[in-house]
């Protein structure tokens, strides 16, 4: 309540200040404005605001008024008239004079655009008339134009006007002066820059009107004397390009009454020139210059002019009414000898019509030489004849076509192709230009194509004789038939009988190889050869032509199918059954041998893998032996079968690592523990069968070789750790072996040593000396240093130590290996004080311990007694391998400890190992 009440203060205190922006934005606050006082206030302040917005408009200052005058905000007007509609619409008012006052405003300023558009438009039209040189017509749009708008532009258009004016009366002042000098060439350059600039120059002012008409005179007097001294000289041509110049020089010229003048002398130049040529083309030259010329000639040289410009553009051979039509006009023109050439040239193309018309009489009814003798007459006479010459080349066309038919036919003769040669020359022979080669030709075709008919009957009767009964009697008649094919490629019939010959090359061929494939026992190879052959049957000159070699090569397969029933190779019979099946047209007998095989194949699968499971339940029961014997009996009923195969795969892996295991414990009992290592290494993965065995080896291996000196603390979720049980611990490269810490590194042999001591005051000291190679401790190189959790050792170039304390309840420490180095598989090394429970290595969850498990369920403590053997203890007790235990308990390398939900064990280690 109290926030309204002081807005509604503020805007009645702005009404009063007479700040009528700021009260009409206080009043339209969402707080207040539903409040009738906000109301007032805002009524007040826009009734003040309204007023001074007609006062500005009445001004005259409409882009005040309407507010729309710019965008700076200092424009008082703008402000007015925006703030006015932003008070109306917050106050949701419907102020009837706001409105209508706006209103009036928006149809004064589309009035006063219209007016400015308007005003735009007639100075873009003056200053296009004014770059035409129409000034005055610029002035009239320029006078049209409301004087309140576009000042300055209609100002400087006005200024450019007058200056055009002036510049252009100073041009002709400068022409009658250059025709006082009787300089005729720059007084119509400076002519036509004054009308240029003004072409009203010569007709608004006296003045103007008696320089043209001196300047046209001048003009006219110097072309006339050029043109007379043209003519007297008898160049025409000269002269009618003086006359050009002239007239493009002062267009103006042409219609004067002196150009008349000129034109009538030339015209009459150029009509005697006609009557006196005899040569159309000297008359064709005149009337194309007469013609550039640009002036209208007169009757009878009008009409002569225009037919030799007719006749001019038709070649020979085309229609004759433009040169009758010259005829006629030339003889109305007194031109006689024009005329008469113009005849001729009617008579002539007239005669080569007809002699045109006879060729094509005679190219119709196939003489083609007679037909171009004649069209080579006519172009003889008339080179340039359009007609003759597309005749002429057809016929050329068509005696080439028979020509290149004619060559074709021997060509395909010579190929070979004598069917199509005899086809193309016989429909050459009725022609009487190539009758008599076309005969040879025919003639010569008719007996090679008999040669290789008889020829063709010749190897058909030796195939069924008894030379053709082996492979190189019918290779001779394939040689035969490939002779014949050289003498014609396209005979019907012997392509034919060529496959069917090289069918059955290819066939005995093949017997031959499926005989040499049995020989040496390719029996797969012998079967797919087969498959084949039978596909081939279709082939031959006669299915039945190999049948007897067929037969005799099936029964040897089917005898191998038999043999390897009896070994098992069962894979070996299946093809087999399918070629006999498809045999069975041969011969009846092979059905029945199929199925007997097929059934006997699959009872032997069937049998093979009922020994197969029976083994599998041997194996599972633990009877390696007889697992071994079934598999060999199933082996033996079908070889290939993938379970029998798997099967003795899986056994002679369990046998060679049985084998393996019997000679680490021979290994063990003869305390070669590095060598019982090295072999259960080298074993594979562990069969189910062999894991229970290969633990308890590795137990009984771990308790035989003990946990002095050092050992393997393997915890589950905790990782490996090296345990170094003595009191001073050297470190060095492992190819020297001189080290108890050898690593793989570039350091010396015996690199430094950490000595473990105990002091009186300050408990147990862990202190880093260096031996034969440099040693630094935070980058610092030191001789002998005392260590402190969390010190970063260097030794040599790239081996870092990371000593630390983990657990403040035992005097035992570490290190962490740095830079990718391990030992014994780990990068993490405890030193465990030996003897004693001060020592001990604590496992758990926290954080105060040696080796973190994060979900055991409470802590396991590992130490080593006063006489040196190691204990395990926890307060909720756990199991050794499988029996439970109480508080604490011995501990032996290899077993296997579980308490609080931790789970490790104790290997034992040696530098080398």
């Amino acid at each position: 309540m109290f926030d309204r009440f002081i807005r509604l203060a503020k805007a009645r205190k702005a009404l009063q200040e007479r700040r009528f922006e700021d009260a009409l934005q206080l009043a339209a606050d969402p707080l207040i404005m539903g409040d009738r006082r906000a109301e007032d206030v805002r009524t007040a302040a826009r009734g003040h605001v309204l007023e001074r917005a007609r006062k500005r408009l009445a001004a005259g200052d409409l882009d005040a008024a309407r507010g729309l005058a710019g965008n700076r905000a200092e424009d008082a007007a703008r402000q007015d008239l925006g703030r006015l509609k932003a008070g109306a619409g917050k106050a949701g008012g419907g102020d009837a004079e706001l409105l209508g006052f706006l209103q009036s405003i928006e149809a004064a300023h589309a009035a006063e655009q219209a007016a400015v558009d308007l005003a735009r438009k007639n100075c873009e039209e003056a200053r296009r008339l004014f770059s035409q040189g129409e000034l005055g017509a610029a002035e009239a749009v320029l006078g049209s134009t409301e004087p309140a708008h576009l000042r300055t532009e209609r100002a400087q258009l006005r200024q450019r006007i007058e200056e055009a004016r002036r510049l252009s009366t100073e041009h002709l002042v400068q022409v009658r002066s250059l025709l006082d000098q009787g300089d005729v060439e720059a007084a119509i350059d400076r002519f036509k820059r004054a009308v240029a600039l003004d072409r009203e120059v010569v007709t608004g002012a006296l003045s103007g009107a008696r320089v043209q008409k001196d300047l046209l005179a001048a003009a006219a007097a110097k072309a006339e004397h050029r043109v007379a001294a043209c003519l007297q000289a008898g160049d025409l041509d000269a002269a009618m390009a003086r006359y050009r110049e002239a007239l493009a020089a002062l267009p103006v010229l042409g219609r004067s009454a002196a150009a008349r003048g000129l034109e009538a002398s030339l015209q009459e130049a150029v009509l005697e020139a006609m009557r006196a040529s005899s040569e159309l083309g000297e008359a064709f030259a005149l009337a194309r210059a007469v013609r550039a010329a640009a002036f209208e000639p007169a009757e009878p040289l009008a009409s002569l002019l225009e037919a030799l410009l007719c006749a001019e553009g038709q070649r020979s051979g085309q229609e004759l009414q433009p040169m009758m039509q010259l005829q006629q006009a030339a003889s109305r023109a007194g031109a006689k000898a024009l005329a008469a050439a113009a005849g001729a040239c009617v008579l002539r193309d007239q005669v080569h019509r007809d002699q045109i018309a006879e060729a094509r009489v005679r190219l119709a009814a196939g003489e083609l030489d007679t037909a171009r003798a004649m069209l080579t007459k006519v172009l003889e006479d008339d080179p340039l004849h359009d007609a003759a010459r597309r005749d002429l080349d057809l016929v050329d066309r068509g005696m080439a076509d028979l020509d290149q038919r004619l060559e074709g036919a021997r060509n395909a003769a010579r190929g070979g192709r004598l069917r199509e040669a005899c086809t193309v020359a016989l429909t050459l022979v009725g022609g009487a230009r190539l009758a008599k080669d076309a005969k040879a030709l025919v003639a010569d075709v008719r007996a090679r194509m008999g040669l290789v008919d008889r020829g063709l009957d010749e190897v058909r009767v030796a195939l069924h004789g008894r030379a053709a009964a082996t492979a190189e009697g019918v290779r001779h008649c394939l040689r035969r038939l490939e002779e014949l094919a050289k003498v014609q490629c396209d005979h019907e019939d012997l392509p034919k009988v060529t496959a069917s010959v090289v069918a059955e090359i290819a066939a005995l061929e093949a017997c031959e190889k499926v005989d040499a494939a049995l020989d040496r026992q390719a029996f797969g190879e012998g079967v797919t050869l087969l498959g084949s052959l039978l596909g081939m049957r279709a082939q031959l000159l006669a299915e039945d032509r190999l049948d007897a070699r067929l037969l005799q090569l099936l029964d040897r397969v089917g005898q191998h199918a038999e043999l390897a029933l009896a070994r098992g190779q069962l894979a070996a019979v299946d093809p087999v059954v399918e070629l006999l099946s498809r045999s069975a047209g041969l011969r009846a007998e092979f059905a029945l041998r199929s199925e007997r095989l097929a059934r006997t194949s699959a009872a032997q699968k069937e049998s093979a893998a009922g020994l197969v499971a029976t083994a599998e339940a041997q194996l599972q029961a633990g009877d390696l032996a007889e697992a071994e014997r079934l598999c060999e009996l199933a082996q033996q009923q079908w070889s290939e079968g993938a379970a029998a195969r798997s099967l003795a795969e899986r056994l002679a892996d369990l046998r060679r690592q049985s084998d393996a295991l019997a000679r680490v414990e021979n290994l063990t009992k003869e305390r070669d523990f590095h060598g019982a290592h090295q072999k259960l290494a080298a074993l594979p993965p562990t069969p189910a069968l062999l894991r229970t065995r290969i633990f308890d080896m590795k137990q009984s291996l771990a308790r035989a070789q003990g946990l002095e000196g050092a050992f393997l603390l393997r915890v589950d979720e905790g990782g490996e750790h090296l345990v170094l049980r003595g009191e001073t611990v050297s470190i060095g490269n492992v190819r020297q072996t001189r080290s108890d810490l050898p690593l793989l590194a570039n350091i010396a042999g015996r690199h430094a040593s950490i000595r473990r001591s105990m002091s009186f005051h300050g408990g147990m000291q862990d202190t880093v000396v260096a031996e034969e190679g440099e040693v630094r401790v935070g980058g610092k190189l030191v001789q002998k240093h005392t260590l402190k959790s969390g010190d970063r050792i260097q030794l040599g170039s790239a081996l870092w130590l990371g000593y630390q304390q983990p657990s403040t309840r035992s005097l035992s420490g570490g290190f962490v290996l740095q830079g990718g180095f391990q030992v014994a598989g780990t990068d993490r090394v405890l030193l465990m004080k030996d003897r004693g429970r001060d020592g001990r290595l604590l496992i758990g969850p926290g954080k105060d311990v040696h080796v973190r498990v994060p979900n055991a369920t409470g802590e396991v403590e590992v130490f080593a007694t006063n006489t040196g053997h190691m204990r395990v203890a926890c307060d909720a007790g756990g199991k050794i391998d499988g029996v439970s235990f109480r508080g604490e308990h011995p501990i032996a390398a290899g077993q296997l400890v579980e308490a609080a939900g931790i789970t490790f064990t104790l290997l034992p280690w040696r530098p080398g190992a």
